[in-house]
């Protein structure tokens, strides 16, 4: 277990996803910034996982598939494990794309709308982090949450990946 994370941590999806955190999710950084900047982070990843899992990856090269689509490709692809629940890792997602499509396809988005979709996410992923000291008693901004995300996402992926043998190029 400890060679599977010394390899996580020393993959190119880690170095980069670290990489576009450190540059986009700096201290000040606005929330709709983050969730868009978050939402083309997870669908990276997710597209990156489908390369690195089908046979002909150039098939996928350049297209053109929506979010959901994308989603519901990596998902086809996993045989998810039976002691791992990543259910709310896959709800997390489908509220990140709800609260992205809710800014993106509206000329004047519904800000109560917005908020409960926010909040639920944000419920959905505080037991990530409740038993953490640094986060005790502090209102922890939704950027904390993406990045919560965006790495249990990536971890899980590479997990998958090792398991099947290694990575791809």
């Amino acid at each position: 277990m400890s060679s599977m994370l010394l390899g996580l941590l020393s993959s190119e999806t880690f170095k980069r996803n670290n990489k576009v955190l450190e540059e986009h999710f700096k201290d000040g950084v606005d929330e709709l910034s983050a969730l868009l900047k978050c939402h083309l982070l997870i669908e990276q990843n997710l597209r990156d996982f489908c390369n690195a899992s089908v046979l002909n990856p150039s098939h996928l090269k350049g297209k053109r598939f929506q979010f959901s689509h994308v989603v519901s490709l990596a998902r086809a692809l996993i045989e998810e494990p039976k002691d791992l629940d990543v259910s709310w890792m896959w709800g997390a997602i489908d509220l990140l794309n709800g609260l992205r499509n809710s800014y993106a396809h509206e000329l004047d988005p519904n800000l109560l709308l917005i908020e409960e979709k926010k909040n639920k996410l944000i419920k959905l992923l505080s037991p990530m982090i409740k038993d953490e000291p640094l986060y005790k008693g502090v209102d922890v901004p939704l950027n904390v949450y993406l990045g919560i995300l965006i790495g249990a996402l990536s971890g899980y992926l590479f997990f998958i990946l090792e398991t099947r043998g290694g990575l791809k190029g």
